[in-house]
């Protein structure tokens, strides 16, 4: 079960989430969960999204943040587990 597969069965898990924009929380196994849609992705997931992927209550910063989110769950992939490799973005 990944981190955000527990988030949306037992509630918000902020000792593991290294990156929040929006609504859009990743978590440090490269997971993701989206708090609107109530979806989760798995790192692998991540890695195969389009660079398009419309992602709601983004306000247009999509390809940002799927760039950040990919980033860390490359790494995740890699690494076993990752912190925030995205720079900070001040929108």
């Amino acid at each position: 079960m990944t981190y955000a597969q527990r988030t949306l069965t037992y509630g918000r898990d902020d000792e593991h989430m290294i990156y929040e924009m929006s609504v859009i929380s990743q978590y440090e196994d490269g997971s993701v969960f989206n708090c609107v849609t109530m979806e989760t992705m798995t790192a692998e997931d991540v890695v195969n999204l389009p660079p398009t992927q419309p992602l709601p209550f983004c306000g247009g910063g999509e390809r940002a943040v799927i760039r950040d989110l990919k980033r860390n769950a490359k790494a995740a992939l890699k690494n076993g587990k990752t912190e925030n490799l995205a720079p900070l973005v001040e929108w």
